[in-house]
């Protein structure tokens, strides 16, 4: 176990507890393994960008009367997460998040939630960007969160919501 071989813990108290089936110890610390092994085979994994316009498009020539947008709000968010791959208790987390603006205009940035839930407890909310204005065909640092991880965390998952002249970019990264 503290070489964190899990796999390899998990057969040695299975043999212990072939020996001694009533174990107690032994089938704490092979659940325990398993658990860890488990947790370093997850993953933060970003979701797709959803994004959202406030205008109506039946005013589109030849579209009138139909649930037509014109798509003139066009970015994504993207994540960095600090550590990537496997996280255990009481590591330090940073979650980074940036706008990239895939479009021809600038995006202003007006407002912006960024929340975690992890265990059942959500935490965040309202944000103040770093970088308001995002210039047409560029990546901005937006914001940050960061944390400890919680020991028998078995559930996380990010939310980052940009909203610029009431249309907005929602992502969510979740750790499977």
């Amino acid at each position: 176990m503290a070489g964190r071989q899990f796999d390899q813990a998990i057969g040695l108290y299975d043999e212990a507890l072939k020996l001694e089936p009533g174990n107690s110890h032994a089938q704490s610390q092979k659940a325990s393994a398993a658990a860890q092994r488990d947790a370093n085979r997850k993953k933060f994994v970003a979701g797709r960008t959803a994004v959202t316009m406030s205008k109506g498009g039946g005013d589109l020539a030849g579209f009138e009367g139909a649930a037509v947008q014109k798509l003139d709000f066009q970015g994504r968010i993207e994540f960095e997460m600090t550590p990537a791959g496997a996280i255990k208790a009481g590591d330090t987390w940073t979650l980074r998040f940036y706008v990239v603006n895939e479009g021809k205009k600038a995006i202003r940035i007006s407002d912006m939630t960024a929340t975690v839930t992890a265990g059942g407890q959500r935490t965040g909310g309202p944000q103040v960007p770093r970088a308001r204005e995002i210039a047409p065909q560029q990546r901005a640092l937006v914001g940050e969160m960061g944390g400890s991880w919680q020991d028998g965390t078995t559930a996380w998952a990010a939310e980052v919501i940009v909203s610029a002249k009431g249309d907005t970019l929602k992502n969510t990264m979740i750790w499977r």
